[in-house]
C-alpha cells in the first residue's frame, strides 16, 4: 500500500482493500503489525478491519510499517504500507512576557525574544496590539519589538495583549504584564494620640491618619515595632485595624511604634509612634466569700477583710445588707471588718448565711458572703457528737464521762470505729450490731456471740472482711492449734496458730510436779523453752514432757508438749 497524509493527522487505512484470500471473506482475516513504523503509531481497528497511522508530532517526510493478515486455519500473509507525510504549516507558538520596573521614561520590549515557530518562521513585522495597555500608550516597531509609555504620575501593574504570525499567515497571541515604578512615591506616617479609660480596650486604626502619594498603602503590611509596656496589641481583620488592651488597672501613659508599606516594588515603607493617655477609674473593692465552722453553743470571730482588697490600696468599711437575717444564732459586724457569731443552742446541723457589703471611700461598693456552718460539739473527737454521748454518762466507770473518752466502754477498740458515724449531721445514730438496745461502742460483747469485743479485738480471722469483734459467725476458736512438739533447734519458738487474733488470753506451761514455769498473758507466740518463774532459776529447760492451760477469753484449752533439745 501507499499513502500520502498530512503532517499531524492520524488516517486511517482499509489495508484489505487490494488484498484477498481465495478460501475466506475479508470480514474472516484477523489483522495484526509485523513491524512498526519508525515515525509514528498504528493501530488495528475492527469494524470495519484496518489499521490507524498517528504521525508524530511536526513530522513530515516517509515512514512505513508492515502488516500480516492471517486467516482462520492460520495460514498468513504479510505486506508494507509506504506512507508519505506531507509538511503542514504551523503557527508560532508565543509565551507570555513580565517586565518589571519600567520608569516614567517607558522602555522597549523585546516580546519576541521568547516566543518560538515550528518552522521557524516567525514574522516579525506580523505583531499587532489585540488590547492596549490600561495605564499606557504602545508602539510597535518594525522589529517586532514594542515601546511602552506609563501614564504620567501612574505607578503600578498594567499589561497588554499581541498577536504574531509566521510567513505563511498562522498567527498565536500572548499576554505581557508589565509593573510601573514611575511616580511612586512613599508614604507619610503621622504619629497618633489616643485616649481611653482604664481596664477599657480600645479599637483604633494607625493607618486613619497617614497617606501615600499613590493612593496604595497596604494595610497588610502594619507592623509593630515596639510593642507598648503598659498592654498587648491583638490585630483585627485586614483593614489595619488594632486593639490596645492596657494591663488591669492600669493608668497613665504608654506607646507603640508601628510601621507600613505601600504597593510599590519595591515597596517604600514609612513608620510612627502610637501615644496612649489611660485615664484612672475608681474600681470597687475585690471581696471573696468568707466561710466558717463552729460548733454549736460556742462563738466564732473572724475579719472579714482579711481576704478582701482595694485596688487603689485606700481604706475600707464594712456594713451588714439588711436583707441577711439568721436563723441560728446572733453576730455583729464593725465597719472595720470585725465580725463575731455565737450560735443558738441545739443549732447544730444548720448553716447560716450573711450578706456583706465592703465600700470604698469614694462609695464604690461590692458585696460577699459569711457562710457559718454549724458542727455539733465532739469534746473527745471520736466522731460522736456529745449530744449522742450525754455529759453525764460514765459507762466504763473509769472517772471520765463519755463525751470525753475515746473507749467509752474500755474494750480497746476506739469509739470512732465501733460507732461507725462518719457524719454526725447526716447520721447521729451509733451502730448497734447485735440489736441490744446499746450501741457497740458502749457494748463489750458487739456480736452477742459470747466473746468479748477486748477478746476478739478488730482482727478479722476467717477473712469475711468483718472485723471479729462485730462477726458473729467468725467461728476462731476451731483455727487455734497448739504444736504438740517443740525442738527450739528448729523453731525459734513454740507457736500457736491464731493466737494472734485474740488480744484476751493467756498461757501457763507447767513441769510435771505442777510447778508454773513459763507464764505470759496476752501470749504473743514468744517461749523459746525457757523459765521466766524466779523460782526455778533461769535459762533453758531440759528435754521432757510439759503442760499448760491456754486462756482464751472465757474458754480454757489444755494439753501437753514434749520439748526436744
Amino acid at each position: 500500500d501507499n499513502r500520502t497524509i498530512l503532517e499531524d493527522n492520524p488516517v486511517f487505512m482499509d489495508v484489505l482493500s487490494n488484498d484477498y484470500d481465495v478460501d475466506n471473506e475479508n470480514e474472516q482475516l484477523v489483522i495484526t503489525i509485523a513491524q512498526l513504523p519508525s515515525h509514528g503509531t498504528v493501530q488495528v481497528a475492527t469494524n470495519p478491519n484496518g489499521i490507524v497511522y498517528s504521525p508524530s508530532h511536526d513530522y513530515n517526510g516517509s515512514d512505513s510499517f508492515r502488516y500480516r493478515i492471517t486467516d482462520p486455519d492460520g495460514a498468513w500473509g504479510e505486506a508494507v504500507v509506504n506512507i508519505t507525510i506531507s509538511p503542514v504549516n504551523d503557527a508560532p507558538q508565543p509565551s507570555s512576557d513580565s517586565y518589571s520596573n519600567i520608569n516614567a521614561a517607558g522602555a522597549t520590549l523585546r516580546i519576541l525574544d521568547n516566543d518560538v515557530d515550528p518552522e521557524d518562521n516567525i514574522n516579525p513585522a506580523s505583531v499587532t496590539i489585540v488590547t492596549n495597555a490600561e495605564h499606557g500608550t504602545i508602539t510597535v516597531n518594525t522589529d517586532g519589538s514594542v515601546f511602552y509609555l506609563p501614564d504620567p504620575e501612574y505607578f503600578g501593574d498594567d499589561a497588554f495583549v499581541y498577536s504574531v504570525c509566521d510567513t505563511e499567515g498562522a498567527c498565536s497571541q500572548a499576554t505581557a504584564t508589565l509593573w510601573v515604578t514611575a511616580g511612586n512615591g512613599p508614604p507619610h506616617a503621622e504619629d497618633d494620640y489616643l485616649t481611653l479609660n482604664e481596664d477599657e480596650p480600645l479599637l483604633f486604626n494607625p493607618l486613619d491618619n497617614d497617606s501615600d502619594p499613590n493612593n496604595n498603602i497596604d494595610p497588610l503590611s502594619l507592623t509593630i515595632l515596639e510593642a507598648p509596656a503598659h498592654g498587648t496589641i491583638d490585630y483585627s481583620g485586614e483593614s489595619g485595624d488594632l486593639i490596645y488592651i492596657p494591663n488591669p488597672n492600669y493608668y497613665g501613659i504608654d506607646k507603640l511604634v508601628y510601621t507600613f508599606c505601600d504597593l510599590g516594588h519595591p515597596p517604600l515603607c514609612a513608620s510612627a509612634s502610637v501615644f496612649f493617655t489611660i485615664n484612672a477609674v475608681n474600681d470597687a473593692p475585690v471581696t471573696a466569700n468568707d466561710e466558717i465552722a463552729m460548733f454549736d453553743m460556742s462563738i466564732a470571730s473572724i475579719n472579714v477583710l482579711d481576704n478582701d482588697s482595694e485596688t487603689e490600696n485606700e481604706a475600707m468599711s464594712v456594713s451588714a445588707v439588711s436583707e441577711s437575717p439568721t436563723k441560728f444564732g446572733t453576730f455583729t459586724l464593725s465597719a472595720d471588718g470585725s465580725f463575731e457569731y455565737s450560735s443558738y443552742p441545739g443549732a447544730y446541723c444548720n448553716t447560716d448565711t450573711i450578706i456583706y457589703r465592703v465600700c470604698d471611700i469614694h462609695g464604690a461598693c461590692s458585696d460577699a458572703l459569711i457562710i457559718i456552718s454549724i458542727m455539733p460539739l465532739d469534746s473527745d473527737g471520736d466522731g460522736i457528737p456529745d449530744f449522742v454521748e450525754t455529759l453525764d454518762r460514765d459507762t466504763d466507770k473509769d472517772g471520765t464521762p463519755d463525751y470525753l473518752d475515746t473507749d467509752s466502754d474500755n474494750d480497746g477498740i476506739p469509739d470512732y470505729i465501733e460507732s461507725g458515724i462518719s457524719d454526725a449531721c447526716d447520721n447521729d445514730s451509733p451502730v448497734d450490731t447485735d440489736g441490744d438496745g446499746v450501741p457497740d461502742y458502749l457494748d463489750l460483747d458487739s456480736d452477742g456471740d459470747g466473746m468479748p469485743d477486748a477478746s476478739e479485738g478488730t482482727s478479722d480471722c476467717d477473712g469475711d472482711g468483718i472485723p471479729n469483734y462485730i462477726d458473729e459467725y467468725d467461728d476462731c476458736a476451731d483455727r487455734l492449734h497448739m504444736p504438740r512438739y517443740f525442738i527450739p533447734a528448729l523453731e525459734s519458738t513454740w507457736k500457736i496458730q491464731g493466737i494472734v487474733d485474740y488480744n484476751d488470753n493467756e498461757l501457763s506451761i507447767f513441769n510435771r510436779w505442777g510447778g508454773v514455769i513459763y507464764h505470759k498473758s496476752p501470749y504473743d507466740n514468744s517461749w523459746n523453752g525457757t523459765t521466766n518463774q524466779n523460782l526455778f532459776g533461769s535459762g533453758n529447760l531440759p528435754e521432757g514432757v510439759y503442760y499448760y492451760i491456754l486462756r482464751v477469753g472465757n474458754d480454757y484449752y489444755k494439753g501437753s508438749i514434749y520439748l526436744k533439745r
